[in-house]
């Protein structure tokens, strides 16, 4: 079980610390994917394939639970993810949609009266919000999230009732992990989504070798990694540097275009490497 005594404290250093912590992205939480997830889930195959997700705002998980991938591991950086999951998750099977961030205090906790927890963890989650709807007003609109400007729609957006019976019936498997340390898993998949983490180590080789051993050490053979761009780095020489390593293992595989709703002008959203 996961230490919500720390996890309360990581929370609360959030809420209280606001100015040191207004953009320091691992440890606030997204309430939603800032990627075009509808675009990309309509151009990669996750049909009954094992995957391993990023957790972030759960927008990634749900989407491919919906998509119809045969299981799904996740991870993290960021320990909090977990409990977010868990109020995005009641807030769906209690019919309330699947953005939970537009609720008051108020709407909070009637959500969590109503929750029957069936796991632990279902039960820490509870616990972790109450205890913060207890101690901070207007908990869901303060610092503890970061706000983002979504590229696109998931992919169950106003489909939520179909989410429902696709989402892990067990406790979610989540794992506190940096991608770009150590990886230690015995599983491997065939599919791993990184979203936009690899942007975050461009500026660093070393970082970038670590995550590209990870990500062929837990794939299956011709396995793929799915990364976004959030970005628009184009060909800079950052972007051909994270390249450059990863094709060591990878073959690049450039993703589909399309115009984007945000700047009117074709982009590629993803792209792909492929384990050779």
């Amino acid at each position: 079980m996961k230490d919500l005594q720390h996890d309360l404290e990581i929370a609360r250093s959030i809420m209280d610390d606001y100015d040191d912590y207004y953009g320091v992205e691992p440890d606030r939480l997204y309430l939603r994917s800032n990627e075009p997830l509808d675009f990309i889930f309509a151009n990669i195959d996750v049909l009954g394939k094992d995957v391993l997700s990023v957790l972030a705002s759960s927008d990634q998980l749900f989407s491919f639970c919906y998509g119809g991938a045969k299981s799904v591991d996740c991870f993290d950086i960021n320990p909090l993810t977990e409990y977010y999951y868990y109020l995005r998750r009641f807030a769906i099977e209690q019919g309330l949609g699947p953005y939970p961030y537009d609720f008051n205090n108020e709407k909070l906790r009637d959500l969590l009266k109503k929750v029957k927890p069936k796991t632990p963890e279902e039960q820490q989650a509870v616990n972790f919000w109450l205890r913060l709807e207890d101690e901070y007003r207007g908990l869901m609109y303060g610092p503890l999230f970061f706000s983002v400007f979504p590229a696109g729609n998931t992919t169950y957006e106003g489909r939520e009732e179909g989410l429902i019976d696709v989402l892990p019936q067990k406790s979610l498997t989540f794992r506190n992990q940096n991608i770009f340390n150590p990886f230690d898993m015995d599983s491997t998949y065939d599919i791993i989504y990184t979203s936009n983490i690899l942007e975050n180590a461009r500026g660093s080789v070393r970082h970038l070798k670590v995550c590209r051993d990870n990500l062929d050490k837990l794939l299956n053979p011709g396995g793929i990694v799915v990364s976004t761009r959030v970005l628009r780095d184009g060909e800079d020489n950052m972007a051909l540097r994270e390249r450059e390593i990863f094709e060591e293992v990878f073959d690049y595989v450039p993703g589909a275009s399309r115009i984007s709703s945000v700047t009117g002008r074709s982009d590629q959203p993803y792209y792909v490497y492929q384990k050779k």
